[in-house]
């Protein structure tokens, strides 16, 4: 399958909310890749279960409302749900339509005593990139550094061909002998997964990479290996956050941590769900977060999910800093937001500064919670002087977030 295109976008919400991305037969049935339209990548197990994980039942649902109810979930981490479809097994518990929350992944231990075909059910699991991948940067491979992820793939354009027997310094021998057409290259390692789309030893080079949370290496076999020179842009969200205060509360859900991560309300008002950061009190003092990013890039864009309580005091930012990993901050944006609650404030950069860690200044214009749901860095790991195209709006019906040029 390693010829088939890895993921179709879809920039129009009359058109299917999913895709498929990838097939493999198994013994058991069919595993594959969805990519959920504004909900992520999900590994689907047709058929397939789990047991004794169940954490909310939904009737009358389909799939994105499913994965969406997984998303919104206040109250336990869903990891994915099991949706009852016709395989013609005896027990009828689940079928069409309806959706049983997941609150662990334990697949692997249940396949022995859980029967989707039995059961009526399929399985669909999230894949969480912020929690199965690790960064290693500063990975010097045949006189050139690399930032190594790991399990980690891309669905952006590769060169052609494929090379097999290779260890990763060979690999990037070839890259270096590609030239500038060559930003890195993906792995083949032995994880375990569904896909193979490298063998172990094998490699394939990458003319252009995107963000890399929506390519699940492990199911795909695959470490990812960017070189630290290229102008294509990386797409992170950051892997830890800390703020001057937060909301402290038995079973709250604000943490200043929360903030890291992709966010888990974009396109909704998250006032009151939790799984954001908030500052402690309920005023119009200003507060501050800064969050740290896997990998330093000249910036290009910021964007920040804002919500709050009551919802018409979002727009609360005042402004951004940025940082290198040892530098001292600096203002890079300050003024009027007027982002909705649910949107993004989006500001553009012109790519000349390093950038590792964002601060960020809040304040509300009445006595009200914000909230950072998440914030996204774009940027390439040489100063390209490139501006960011920022991409489509699948649902700009719902998004009213500025775009700034810093």
């Amino acid at each position: 399958y390693g010829a088939l295109p890895r993921r179709w976008r879809v920039c129009n919400m009359r058109l299917a909310a999913w895709l498929p991305l990838l097939l493999a037969d198994a013994a058991s049935g069919t595993i594959r890749q969805l990519f959920i339209q504004g909900e992520g990548l999900y590994t689907h197990y047709s058929p397939g279960c789990q047991k004794n994980d169940i954490i909310a039942y939904i009737a009358d649902a389909t799939v994105e409302q499913c994965a969406a109810a997984c998303r919104l979930h206040p109250y336990a981490r869903c990891v994915g749900f099991e949706y009852g479809i016709n395989h013609g097994g005896s027990d009828g518990a689940l079928e069409a339509p309806y959706c049983q929350l997941q609150k662990e992944a334990t697949l692997a231990d249940s396949q022995s005593f859980c029967d989707g075909r039995t059961e009526n059910s399929d399985l669909y699991l999230r894949y969480d990139f912020y929690r199965k991948a690790q960064t290693e940067k500063g990975v010097e491979l045949a006189g050139e550094s690399y930032t190594r992820i790991y399990p980690g793939c891309s669905n952006a354009a590769s060169l052609e061909g494929t090379y097999a027997g290779k260890t990763q310094a060979e690999c990037a021998s070839l890259c270096n002998e590609a030239g500038d057409e060559c930003l890195g290259f993906e792995y083949g390692v032995n994880y375990g997964g569904a896909e193979t789309l490298l063998s172990p030893g094998s490699c394939r080079l990458k003319a252009d990479f995107d963000d890399p949370s929506e390519c699940d290496g492990e199911f795909s076999n695959t470490d990812l290996y960017i070189k630290d020179g290229g102008c294509s842009p990386v797409s992170q969200f950051a892997y830890t956050s800390l703020a001057s205060n937060h909301y402290v509360r038995p079973n709250s859900n604000y943490s200043d941590d929360l903030a890291s991560g992709p966010p888990e309300w974009a396109f909704v008002c998250g006032t009151l769900m939790g799984k954001s950061w908030a500052p402690a009190a309920k005023n119009t003092d200003r507060n501050v977060i800064m969050l740290a990013y896997a990998m330093p890039v000249h910036a290009t864009a910021i964007e920040i999910w804002e919500h709050a309580n009551p919802p018409r005091a979002a727009g609360f930012v005042k402004n951004i800093a940025v940082a290198d990993p040892v530098g001292a901050f600096s203002q890079v944006w300050a003024g009027s937001d007027s982002t909705s609650c649910g949107s993004s404030l989006k500001v553009s950069l012109d790519g000349s500064k390093l950038v590792s860690r964002v601060l960020i200044h809040t304040q509300t214009s009445e006595a009200a919670w914000e909230y950072i749901d998440a914030v996204r860095l774009v940027g390439s790991a040489h100063s390209c002087q490139r501006a960011y195209t920022w991409p489509c709006d699948c649902s700009s019906s719902r998004m009213s977030g500025d775009v700034w040029t810093g």
